[in-house]
């Protein structure tokens, strides 16, 4: 179960994860065998800044997946704003355990979230959901450069102890059977458009939880990872993977 601060943190932010818009359709401008109306499924998708998205870049379907009720009940208040209830279809459920069939869809789209399963799980896991010369899409966590201080290398073998090099999440996708069409980083703006608001709401959660120890560690996990990116962002990154599916 997800500790209580955790969730009352994020349920008021924009996004859960690096990213946005312009670097989001930059990914999926490289879907050039996607068909006419294709069925997308986006996993983990949050209070649906990418779901939102992919119903403006696409025509199709879209299938948003998220654990939590409460982002879905942010976004199913979003569809009925934009009318998108008969193109876009909500579904509360686990993405380890997800109840589509087998080659459901032509585009399986996971930004920011794989690390829940981890990278090398997430691929194999949701390849079977994926149609054949499908596309999955996902963003990572990964290091760009191989030099990394140690204060940082420490800080995220803590965090993120299975993140892998850009180069090393490219060879794992190939072996399982992905071609990859492309990568490219998140852009500075994704970055800030979740920090930034991230940054503010610790502060405001400090003033209420002031006496709670436990949530005082954790909002101090958070602002170190604040503080961390800011110092060290030249050694790693959010990438966009653009992975098709082919038969071997």
């Amino acid at each position: 179960m997800e500790n209580p601060v955790f969730l009352e943190i994020y349920e008021k932010m924009p996004q859960g994860a690096p990213g946005d818009d312009n670097s989001s359709g930059k990914a999926f401008s490289l879907l050039t065998e996607l068909p006419e109306n294709p069925e997308i499924l986006d996993i983990g998708c949050g209070s649906g800044r990418h779901t939102l998205l992919l119903s403006r870049l696409s025509s199709g379907r879209i299938t948003a997946l998220d654990l939590l009720e409460q982002n879905l009940k942010i976004l199913g208040d979003k569809l009925d704003k934009n009318n998108l209830r008969e193109r876009i279809t909500l579904v509360q459920g686990d993405m380890a355990k997800m109840p589509f069939r087998r080659e459901q869809f032509s585009l399986v789209w996971a930004e920011g979230s794989i690390y829940i399963l981890g990278y090398e799980k997430g691929l194999k896991k949701w390849k079977k959901f994926v149609k054949p010369d499908g596309y999955l899409v996902i963003s990572e966590l990964v290091w760009t450069r191989y030099d990394p201080p140690g204060e940082l290398k420490t800080f995220w073998k803590k965090e993120y102890p299975g993140m892998l090099t850009n180069e090393k999440a490219m060879n794992i996708a190939k072996k399982e059977g992905y071609t990859v069409i492309g990568s490219l980083p998140v852009s500075g703006t994704g970055w800030d458009n979740y920090y930034t608001p991230l940054e503010a709401r610790t502060g405001q959660m400090r003033k209420k939880y002031s006496q709670d120890r436990k949530a005082m560690a954790l909002l101090d996990s958070i602002d170190t990872e604040i503080e961390i990116y800011k110092k060290y962002k030249d050694y790693f990154d959010y990438m966009f993977y653009i992975l098709q599916k082919k038969d071997r």
